[in-house]
Order: C-alpha cells, then structure tokens, then sequence
C-alpha cells in the first residue's frame, strides 16, 4: 500500500551473527540451532499475525539475549580478546 513504518533501536546486547562467531570453528551444536529457530520462528509468527513483516533477516538484525553472568565474557571476546571458553548452556 505505499505506508509502512520502520522500527529503529539502540544496540542493546550482542547480535546471533557474533554469537555464532563465538563458537567458531566448530560451530553450535543441533540443539541450540533448534531452540534458536523456533524461538525466530515463534517471533516471526508472532509480528505477521499482527501484520509486521520484518525485511531484512538476517544474523547481523537478530538481538541475542544472554543471562548477565556471560555479558562480560562475551563482550571481552568481541573487543579482540582471544576465543574464551563458552559454555552453550549460557545462550539457551
């Protein structure tokens, strides 16, 4: 229809890009891929049934939630410290 509104926000945490980053090389195991896809695609069915399509998804616009404890740690392994040692349990 022509009108449409764009939903802009502060970077609040880390993004899924950077956490999979995280667990290179190996990569995270099937189950957090699982429980992270259906937690997209429970968020996703969420903003159509109220007529929100999201644009643009990609790993770089999906916000990650962390429990505080690994903030700190994750946010020391972005700034060019070395890989730490994460557990998955601490994402999912």
């Amino acid at each position: 229809n022509g009108v449409h509104a764009c939903l802009v926000f502060p970077v609040l945490g880390i993004n899924l890009w950077d956490l999979l980053d995280l667990f290179a090389p190996a990569g995270v195991t099937l189950n957090c891929v699982r429980t992270i896809s259906a937690q997209l695609l429970e968020g996703v069915s969420f903003m159509h049934g109220r007529g929100v399509i999201h644009t643009d998804l990609k790993p770089e616009n999906l916000a990650v939630t962390t429990p505080a404890p690994a903030v700190a740690r994750i946010m020391a392994a972005l700034q060019g410290a070395d890989k730490v040692a994460l557990s998955e349990r601490e994402y999912i």
